[in-house]
């Protein structure tokens, strides 16, 4: 069963950085408060049963979890795994892929008092694509895209990318830029509120899922470079941000590569296999061995 997994991350200050919100904890979030990487699957984390080469297992969800931890622990940020064995109370009967508005608004509401108000949520299938630096590079890109090269308020709560490739979908939001705090968790709840509109039933079972929700109730219906920048959300104070695609959410994104199921699991795990190497994990033993250190570190949590 296919899940998903997040990050909470900070952010950098610079002359056009990212700010994500204002200093006000209600309105939006300001990523210079810390790091937390949140990652949630409904496949586990336990040890691979092959011994051998990486290249024998195929459970590329549990080698992209290792690497994306890997990099936190390099630059500093938390991380958190959230393993969700069966569906939130709202979205009984849904596919997977549909809870992910519940989890994020339940994560959202437990750690809203934290000091860490910065989130960035990642597909399984999606990984840091150089770990040649901190996510700075990452904010100060999206900051130059919103405010088109300028200095702008580009206080937001939620950051979304244009999709591209065969997809129907106007928008991709297996990388996801949001806010720990109210406004956060306001937008979560009215993603959720939407799901559940009767219109939207057949998307709890099928794709787009809740990413076809999420166009409908923002108004994205193109793919159009003009849909770059500040969006309303009805109903919502706060402001979120479209960016390009091949930012941080396609196969050839230039910070975080997120290759989709069309590229086939042999891609993803020859892609996983070659970043674990350059990274000292070369065999099955190692890969569980850094399982070992997720599962029974304090932040690894179970929602049952």
């Amino acid at each position: 069963m296919m899940w998903h997994f997040l990050i909470v991350c900070s952010c950098f200050v610079a002359v056009h950085a990212l700010k994500l919100g204002s200093a006000d904890r209600d309105r939006g979030f300001d990523c210079s408060d810390g790091t937390t990487l949140l990652m949630i699957e409904s496949r586990g984390l336990e040890h691979d049963n092959m011994d051998g080469a990486l290249s024998s297992s195929a459970s590329f969800w549990k080698k992209t979890a290792v690497i994306n931890w890997l990099y936190s622990k390099k630059y500093g940020y938390d991380f958190t795994y959230i393993h969700v064995t069966s569906p939130p109370e709202t979205c009984q009967g849904w596919a997977p892929p549909a809870w992910k508005p519940s989890v994020l608004k339940e994560f959202v509401s437990q750690d809203a008092s934290a000091s860490k108000t910065c989130g960035l949520f990642l597909d399984s299938d999606s990984v840091m694509a150089d770990f040649g630096g901190p996510l700075n590079r990452l904010y100060d890109n999206i900051t130059q895209q919103i405010c088109h090269g300028t200095t702008c308020d580009n206080r937001m709560d939620l950051v979304v990318e244009l999709e591209e490739g065969t997809s129907s979908a106007c928008l991709n939001t297996g990388v996801l830029l949001f806010a720990i705090n109210d406004a956060g968790r306001n937008i979560f709840t009215s993603w959720i509120d939407a799901q559940h509109l009767p219109e939207n039933e057949r998307v709890a079972h099928e794709w787009p899922y809740e990413q076809g929700v999420f166009e409908t109730l923002v108004g994205v219906h193109n793919r159009d470079s003009s849909n770059v920048g500040l969006w309303s959300l009805p109903g919502h104070p706060g402001k979120f941000g479209i960016i390009r695609a091949r930012t941080m959410n396609t196969p050839r994104g230039a910070f975080i590569r997120h290759i989709w199921s069309d590229q086939g699991n042999e891609r993803r795990n020859t892609v996983s296999d070659e970043l674990l190497q350059d990274l000292g994990i070369d065999s099955i033993s190692k890969l569980n061995d850094a399982l070992d250190e997720i599962t029974s570190s304090q932040r690894y949590r179970r929602m049952d």
